[in-house]
């Protein structure tokens, strides 16, 4: 369990003391032009289709590091609502809102190293560009960001910013548990999503990392999102509807136009879930 967790860690963090519990993974039989001219060992990769390898222990079943991803996503949120403390003590929070907000925006995209971001960018230049199924799936290996991409990505970026300092504005102290309950209920929803929906292709990432994940493993990330959630009462309900929401669609747009989830739909959905939750709560408590 613990090596399970750390492994959860490893995944979704750049935390150092987890980085030897993160796979070891080998890219191997690359496809795509680019990634042959920078084929090397890494920890983190999204944009290519290879068959991988792993150490023994990991490469059984990685997928059981998901159980834990509501568990990853509520540390982080302890850690950005323990910055906002100190933001709060210094005086920043008050006297300079945005910058407040725009710093433990950086820590969280900091602290995940922009993997979800990654993913996000990638879907949205697959997505969205009027071509066939294998086109957009060749688009989400390239590792150069196009025009949606880029779209996308500053957009996200910009109402997350924007609806993460309305929550912060917010006066009740209660109201810091957000940064806790919305990072675990949208790292729950890519579980779900890996669990429920099948792959556009195998042999990528999205595959090998679901890998061994169980509706037992599902049970339990759902427990622990859950009691994340529940200290916000009603809002923590918001939560859990908006996350639903942005999660079946990202999901049913990727399977319509790919024919299944990729890690970086799974990343996509992580995203899109936080921001537009974050979004919800804005616009309920305005």
């Amino acid at each position: 369990m613990l090596a399970d967790l750390r492994r959860a860690l490893g995944l979704l963090t750049i935390l150092p003391f987890c980085e030897s519990a993160a796979p070891k993974i080998v890219a191997i039989e690359l496809d795509s032009e680019s990634t042959r001219k920078n084929a090397h060992t890494h920890t983190h990769v999204s944009k290519s289709e290879s068959k991988l390898k792993d150490a023994p222990e990991f490469a059984s079943a990685p997928g059981r590091a998901m159980t834990y991803y509501p568990l990853v996503g509520a540390f982080l949120g302890g850690v950005l609502a323990g910055i906002n403390e100190l933001l709060d003590l210094s005086g920043l929070t008050n006297s300079l809102p945005l910058l407040a907000a725009a710093l433990i925006l950086v820590v969280w995209v900091g602290l995940t190293g922009g993997l979800h971001l990654d993913g996000w960018a990638d879907c949205c230049d697959a997505l969205f560009v009027p071509v066939e199924r294998e086109k957009r799936l060749e688009i989400m290996k390239d590792p150069r960001l196009g025009g949606f991409g880029a779209t996308g990505l500053v957009l996200l970026l910009l109402v997350k910013l924007a609806a993460l300092g309305g929550v912060l504005s917010m006066a009740r102290p209660s109201d810091l548990l957000i940064l806790v309950a919305v990072p675990a209920v949208s790292r729950w929803a890519a579980a779900a999503a890996a669990f429920a929906y099948p792959l556009a292709r195998s042999g990528g990432m999205g595959d090998y990392f679901r890998k061994g994940f169980t509706w037992v493993g599902l049970l339990v990330a759902t427990i622990v999102a859950v009691a994340a959630a529940a200290p916000l009462l009603w809002r923590g309900i918001v939560i859990w509807a908006a996350v639903i929401l942005a999660f079946l669609t990202l999901s049913l747009l990727a399977k319509s136009r790919l024919g299944g989830l990729t890690g970086d739909v799974y990343g996509a959905i992580i995203e899109g879930s936080e921001t537009f939750a974050l979004m919800v709560l804005c616009f309920i408590n305005g």
